[in-house]
């Protein structure tokens, strides 16, 4: 959900004047973080254990937290009187739980069959999301839009590239050089 709102939010709380700048700052960011991120996890690993990935996120939820509460201002709400999706939330959130659950399960049969259910709770989710008076996704955009379908798909490329690169490099020095977390150098 933060990924999903942060341009959002900066777009409208920020004036038009300044938006190339903190949509600039955003995409650094994010950049600096899948670059940093595999590097800070593993010397992390390495010196206080697979646990302390998480606990790391601590302190820098608190300080976002802060820093929202007391830098962030203005009106960012931009749905007023719309009712909360909550049937498509629902079904958004089963058909991610069923599609993960799966994919953590395969080869299983019942990995198959969880990841059927997600691709049957997909497809119920954008007929739901197109009928909906308030939708969680508004469809149209990519229907009626392909400059903004395309550069999704042009996103998720991206994305998918950098992380499948990072995730075979992972695998490559844990299992081919033998490099793990806890042996020492």
């Amino acid at each position: 959900m933060i990924f999903g709102t942060g341009m959002a939010i900066v777009t409208s709380v920020f004036p038009p004047g300044e938006r190339g700048r903190v949509l600039g700052i955003n995409v650094s960011a994010v950049y600096l973080g899948l670059s940093l991120g595999p590097f800070l996890g593993g010397f992390l690993t390495h010196q206080f254990g697979w646990r302390s990935i998480f606990l790391v996120n601590v302190p820098i939820g608190l300080l976002v937290i802060y820093l929202l509460a007391t830098k962030l201002h203005g009106e960012w709400a931009g749905s007023r009187g719309e009712k909360f999706d909550r049937a498509g939330s629902v079904i958004y959130g089963s058909t991610l739980v069923a599609l993960m659950y799966g994919l953590s399960r395969l080869p299983s049969q019942a990995g198959a069959w969880l990841i059927l259910a997600g691709i049957a709770g997909a497809v119920l989710f954008i007929g739901w999301e197109m009928k909906a008076v308030s939708p969680l996704l508004d469809m149209s955009l990519f229907i009626g839009n392909a400059a903004f379908a395309f550069s999704n798909v042009a996103a998720l490329i991206n994305y998918s590239a950098t992380f499948a690169v990072t995730f075979l490099i992972s695998l490559y020095l844990q299992y081919i050089k033998d490099l793990l977390p806890s042996t020492q150098a």
